[in-house]
């Protein structure tokens, strides 16, 4: 993380649902599997003698399927040849083994919808202190990630109503943590979202920061992927987007290669290096210079104070910063989903050492960010109960 006054968090997908279709009058019940990409629907589809028109003026009936026998293949030909009687010859075990499918389908529809605590808007994507672009920056980035990641991920977040949202006694400083958990079957570990407005002291203003987070299983090397907006004031803000290499960059020259050199992801800095307001930034942790990948994007967007330089903060966001941390997370996901298509094997050596790694990198950053500033931020009550619960989700 670039500074100390630093979280993490997550948001809730959110699930949209459809209306259903107005049904006909049912003649028969035409039970038929489809698949999805994750998932085996089961799907009944009413059908009558009264159905639209065929294309083909010589068909009299629609086709439609009962479950009248174990063979399959001559169930067009009864259909078509006695499609009133085909109702009555019930085939009560293949009946039974579709109703089972069925019910297989409804328990699965009742996880995926929505449940009240899932409808609640959160409170993370609320932003309340972020300008216009910054909040649609970090807005459009989690709903992306959470679109493309919705089958790997357990359908809600994980965190506590008191962990959720929470502030100091003065509700001056305030923040939230979000955090939705990869499934057994998938190599996301978890995946964070926070905002944090911190108070500065002796009157210094606020600060807000916003950042994004998912680590990854040791069963895959891809790397991690972080991003990070700091507002330190409406005319100066911090921007860091990394893949987080999880394997030494000078002993495995393939990993650099497949990850940052074929991806050409330094070019993305060179973009922001043309804009006149955009400096790198020097974190002065000289872990942290060492953590980061040589292509990640560590920049400063300083612009006059006053009105002018607010708006011209706006559109540095909009338009030069917003489209690369757009690209970036393209990237990553890209190489995610093609080594999980690809089914790409870690050995059990090179899973033991990334554990080791990305281990040693989560408990540094709390020892170095958070151990002292949430307590500090938020009272001992509140911040140790935030950072207990992280420490938790780290495995640390």
């Amino acid at each position: 993380m670039i500074v100390a006054n630093n979280g993490l968090g997550l948001n809730m997908n959110m699930i949209h649902t459809t209306s259903a279709p107005q049904l006909r009058p049912f003649h028969c019940l035409d039970f038929s599997v489809k698949k999805s990409n994750s998932l085996s629907f089961v799907l009944a589809c009413w059908t009558s003698n009264s159905a639209s028109p065929s294309k083909n003026k010589n068909s009299k009936n629609p086709k439609s399927f009962c479950c009248l026998c174990s063979n399959s293949n001559n169930s067009d030909t009864n259909n078509n040849n006695n499609n009133n009687s085909s109702c009555l010859g019930w085939d009560w075990n293949r009946g039974t083994r579709h109703f089972s499918e069925i019910e297989q389908a409804e328990s699965y529809a009742s996880v995926l919808k929505p449940q009240p605590h899932m409808r609640r808007h959160s409170k993370l994507m609320e932003f309340p202190h972020l300008s216009a672009s910054h909040k649609e920056l970090m807005a459009g980035i989690i709903s992306a990630l959470e679109t493309r990641l919705q089958s790997e991920l357990l359908p809600s977040s994980v965190v506590p109503p008191d962990v959720e949202y929470y502030q100091n006694e003065t509700g001056l400083s305030q923040g939230t943590l979000h955090i939705r958990r990869g499934l057994q079957s998938s190599h996301i570990d978890f995946m964070l979202a926070s905002w944090l407005h911190l108070q500065q002291p002796n009157g210094g203003g606020a600060m807000n920061v916003t950042n994004l987070q998912v680590y990854l299983k040791p069963s895959i090397n891809v790397p991690h992927f972080q991003l990070e907006l700091v507002q330190c004031t409406p005319s100066y803000m911090i921007f860091f987007v990394d893949l987080t290499p999880r394997k030494d960059l000078v002993l495995n020259p393939d990993y650099l290669k497949t990850f940052y050199e074929e991806t050409q992801l330094d070019v993305y800095r060179q973009k922001l290096d043309q804009v006149p307001e955009i400096k790198p930034y020097f974190s002065s942790s000289l872990y942290f210079r060492g953590v980061v990948s040589p292509t990640g994007i560590l920049v400063s967007i300083k612009c006059e104070d006053g009105d002018g330089g607010k708006d011209r903060c706006e559109e540095i966001i909009r338009e030069n910063v917003s489209p690369i941390a757009y690209e970036v997370m393209r990237i990553w996901m890209d190489k995610y989903l093609y080594f999980v298509g690809e089914r790409m094997s870690v050995s059990e050596i090179e899973r033991g050492e990334m554990e080791k790694r990305d281990g040693l990198i989560k408990r540094r950053a709390i020892e170095m960010d958070l151990s002292l500033m949430m307590p500090k931020q938020f009272g001992d009550e509140v911040g140790n109960r935030v950072l207990g619960f992280i420490k938790d989700v780290f495995n640390v």
